[in-house]
């Protein structure tokens, strides 16, 4: 093994125990926020109503979502024995390392070992999946490893000409997506089968026996599921919800308005999004003839380019879509951008260079963004806040001089600051999170209500229509459902929107406000009579 070589070994090493470590340091130290308040709930209900499923909101069906997701969470439940904040986001983080695992083994087998390490790492650092998606209760990692894996499945099975394999496999992954996000997942499952099987013009092939056998598993998981859910509740609303939410943000639902404005900002957003690996795209811009001659030498770099190409566009000329939408397709981005990387790397020279340079600069302003840290609000008043400061910008230093010495490694020096830093943002950003976001406050009110109505029925009079953190939390701790109830009775205590009550039927035990709007907990009056809501 050359001295290089064994360099960057050490410098994928170290960067996976860094991303490691990021993943799970202090994962569980602030409170939910975002969705996960709502994928907790529907979890946590299920476990206290033991239905699994119709999945509810303070008791009432909840359609939005089907529950294969609710049931990962449930499972990490059984896994660590509570409902922590850890163990609902431990399905994501798990999830997002399957999928790094799992693109990188496939870039090893199918281009090279080299290759398939930095494709797994540039996959592991974009920055919306390490600073966003890994933090918190995330479904669409969890349906981005799923749907990944039908289109892999494509692809591997594919190059064994195994079609008895190939179909059932990528139907299967389709039936699990169904399950996690409902209608996308058959427009991903057209839109790949379509394109890939015409692109080798083997267009009979989706008129064979073996697609048959595929469209009936999917036809059995999913009609086994449905059957199973209209013995408990009816289909009607729960159907008619699933095809509007999956639609809500298309084309038709949206307009004409904002087409042409994401037409321009959508392709921008995901490239901010696949940070640092999106710099790579200097390498892949070439004259047409080129690039189609580049895609071609690797069957999965031309697979990647075809799943790429048949499947952005169902959001991108979605005005609604947002950036976590494509988080499945940016593996198969990045493999393109790679592969381009490391086919002109070196003899390139003027980007060759542009890119050490661009790189010198990034780690630079990192470098000097540690040393920062101790003059940042809140931030400052951490212990150790000034030896982690130090500490960091030693090592940012360290990885900057020699990166300038062998600028032939910049990409991986690169990616080793940015794992770096999310260890930064978990042991900086996450503790102060913990203490002073509003997530903390809600958490505290709710913790002071389930105390105040101890031992007491509590209910809601709408269900999902207030901030569903305050609900899980009340529902975690009192180990009891918060039901709508919007018929009122004496003896109960209820959490009522302000506005939609006359509150001289009601005795106020508690007030508090949630984005400008006033919620109480109250009892009826004595002399007073049922449902005084307006």
């Amino acid at each position: 093994m050359t001295l290089a070589k064994k360099e960057q070994d050490i410098l994928i090493a170290v960067t996976c125990l860094a991303l490691l470590m990021g993943w799970f340091l202090n994962l569980g130290s602030f409170p939910l926020k975002l969705e996960e308040p709502r994928r907790a709930l529907v979890a946590l209900e299920m476990v206290l109503n033991n239905e699994y499923i119709v999945p509810t909101v303070n008791d009432v069906p909840y359609y939005k979502k089907p529950p294969l997701f609710n049931w990962a969470l449930i499972g990490s439940f059984r896994l660590f024995g509570d409902y922590s904040e850890f163990s609902i986001r431990f399905v994501t983080v798990c999830s997002f390392i399957v999928l790094v695992v799992l693109v990188g083994w496939v870039g090893m087998r199918y281009v090279s070992r080299e290759f398939g390490w930095l494709l797994a790492l540039l996959t592991a650092t974009c920055v919306d999946f390490l600073f966003y998606a890994t933090i918190y209760a995330e479904i669409d990692v969890f349906y981005a490893l799923i749907t990944v894996l039908g289109f892999l499945s494509l692809f591997h099975f594919y190059q064994q000409k195994n079609f008895y394999a190939l179909f059932p496999g990528v139907y299967l992954f389709g039936a699990l997506g169904t399950l996690t996000k409902s209608l996308p997942s058959l427009a991903f499952l057209a839109c790949s089968l379509t394109a890939w099987f015409l692109y080798h013009r083997d267009w009979k092939r989706l008129f064979s026996l073996s697609h048959l056998s595929g469209i009936l598993l999917y036809t059995g998981i999913i009609g086994m599921y449905l059957i199973v859910y209209e013995k408990r509740h009816s289909l009607e609303a729960y159907l008619q919800t699933l095809f509007h939410d999956s639609s809500e943000r298309t084309l038709v639902e949206q307009g004409w308005s904002g087409l042409f404005s994401h037409l321009f900002s959508y392709p921008i957003e995901v490239l901010k999004g696949m940070l640092p690996g999106s710099l790579l795209l200097i390498f892949f811009v070439r004259k047409r003839k080129e690039l189609a001659t580049t895609l071609r030498e690797n069957q999965f770099i031309l697979f990647s380019a075809v799943i790429v190409i048949a499947n952005f566009w169902l959001y991108w000329i979605s005005p609604g879509a947002r950036l976590r939408y494509v988080f499945m397709l940016f593996p198969f981005i990045l493999a393109v951008f790679l592969y381009s990387y490391q086919k002109f790397i070196a003899r390139d020279i003027i980007r060759s260079r542009v890119f050490s340079i661009v790189t010198s600069v990034l780690i630079g302003f990192g470098g000097m963004a540690c040393l920062v840290l101790p003059f940042v609000p809140q931030v400052k008043e951490l212990p150790w806040i000034l030896t982690i400061s130090w500490i960091l910008a030693a090592g940012v230093a360290v990885i900057f001089r020699y990166q300038r010495k062998r600028p032939e490694n910049s990409l991986i020096c690169l990616v080793l600051v940015v794992a770096l830093f999310r260890v930064l943002f978990d042991v900086t950003v996450l503790p102060v999170r913990s203490k002073y976001s509003d997530s903390k406050q809600l958490k505290d009110i709710a913790y002071e209500v389930a105390e105040l109505t101890k031992g007491d029925r509590l209910c809601v009079t709408e269900a999902d229509r207030m901030h569903l953190l305050i609900p899980f939390y009340l529902t975690r701790e009192r180990q009891e459902i918060l039901a709508c109830c919007p018929e009122l009775d004496k003896g109960y205590y209820y959490l009522v929107d302000q506005k939609a009550v006359d509150e001289e039927q009601f005795t106020v035990h508690y007030g508090f406000v949630i984005k400008e709007r006033e919620y109480l907990i109250v009892t009826l009056k004595p002399d007073t009579g049922e449902n005084p809501v307006n």
